[in-house]
């Protein structure tokens, strides 16, 4: 299943000024990357039939695949709700990655609450539980699954790529849902340079 594209938009002059910098900083280059071989269509289509459609008028949910978004940036980079607020208006890589073109005058970020939200709904439905599986299918189905070396194991991943050193939350449920989506996301990272290599160019893994 091919990624869908984004329809076109207009750049705003922060985003022109982003891509016109010659050096590609290695957050940019890791985003780039996971947007590559993360199977995205696949996971956004486990989530959208238990996804809220509806809300007060003016205050309609943010999509599937701009939170699936958040949330892996959350688990990649080791940060709290707010931080990762924050981090996302820091970060030019990080709104282009979540596809928001912010002027801040015209479109924000999705604020922590929101997040926490998400978090709750994947917590609720065991849903991290079940992207975990469908990440491994997925790579079981591109022949991908082999652990090669011990530096590539997933907890060496776990632990030094995302940060994660101790449990965040209080409660079992949650500390498991969010290494359901750890470990997937590491197992991910470790197939990474075979799945680049066996996509085209500007395509997603399928």
């Amino acid at each position: 299943m091919t990624h869908r594209p984004h329809p076109p938009k207009q750049l705003s002059f922060a985003s022109y000024e982003f891509g016109q910098k010659k050096r590609v900083m290695r957050r940019e280059k890791f985003l780039a990357e996971m947007e590559q071989v993360v199977p995205w269509a696949w996971l956004e289509a486990l989530i959208e039939p238990l996804y809220p459609t509806g809300g007060p008028v003016g205050h309609q949910p943010i999509g599937v695949p701009r939170m699936l978004r958040m949330s892996f940036l959350q688990q990649w980079f080791g940060l709290a709700d707010e931080a990762l607020e924050d981090a996302i208006y820091d970060s030019q890589s990080m709104r282009e990655f979540i596809d928001i073109d912010i002027d801040l005058a015209r479109e924000s970020v999705p604020d922590a609450k929101t997040l926490l939200k998400f978090r709750r709904l994947l917590e609720q439905h065991q849903l991290t539980a079940k992207l975990f599986e469908g990440i491994n299918a997925h790579l079981t189905e591109r022949g991908r699954a082999q652990v090669r070396a011990r530096v590539e194991h997933p907890f060496h991943v776990v632990k030094n790529l995302f940060h994660y050193g101790k449990v965040r939350y209080k409660g079992l449920a949650k500390n498991k849902a969010q290494l359901y989506s750890l470990f997937g996301l590491a197992n991910l990272v470790i197939a990474e340079k075979r799945l680049l290599d066996a996509a085209p160019l500007g395509v997603s893994a399928p």
